[in-house]
């Protein structure tokens, strides 16, 4: 824990005027949300060196928050469909079924055991046989069927 607060404390003092400290109230990692704690080294800081301003709530995370509250993946595709018909990096209109052998190029060969539709995308969890079970968002991870 010393080098931690060590390490939180040498990239503060790196700050020439103006420090900035940001934090996420949740990330997506391998298509999971989780929830995240701001450092709790920040604690430490004395009040009179800290100005807190509110949260900026940008659209995509009230499509986000909507999408959450409402429990309906319906909802997403209609809120995510009125920001832009534009193209997402990698979309292609493969689709994706339990069952089918697929390969990664960094996991291998796998089956696909789930299938999620989640907007425009679909959350994939696949059985490579080399590395276990992954779960991985079809637009990014640049499968091809086998």
């Amino acid at each position: 824990m010393e080098e931690e607060r060590r390490l939180c404390y040498v990239a503060i003092t790196r700050a020439k005027d103006i420090l900035y400290i940001t934090d996420a109230q949740s990330r997506v990692v391998y298509g999971q949300t989780r929830q995240t704690v701001p450092s709790r080294f920040l604690r430490e800081i004395p009040p009179d060196y800290l100005e807190e301003e509110k949260p900026k709530i940008t659209q995509a995370a009230n499509i986000w928050k909507e999408h959450h509250l409402r429990g309906s993946r319906m909802a997403y595709k209609e809120e995510r469909s009125t920001i832009g018909e534009e193209r997402l990096e990698g979309e292609s209109a493969e689709t994706f079924a339990p069952g089918e052998r697929v390969l990664h190029r960094k996991f291998g060969e796998g089956t696909i055991v789930d299938v999620q539709q989640f907007g425009r995308d679909s959350k994939l969890v696949i059985d490579f046989d080399g590395t276990g079970r992954k779960t991985l968002m079809a637009l990014f991870a640049k499968l091809k069927k086998l």
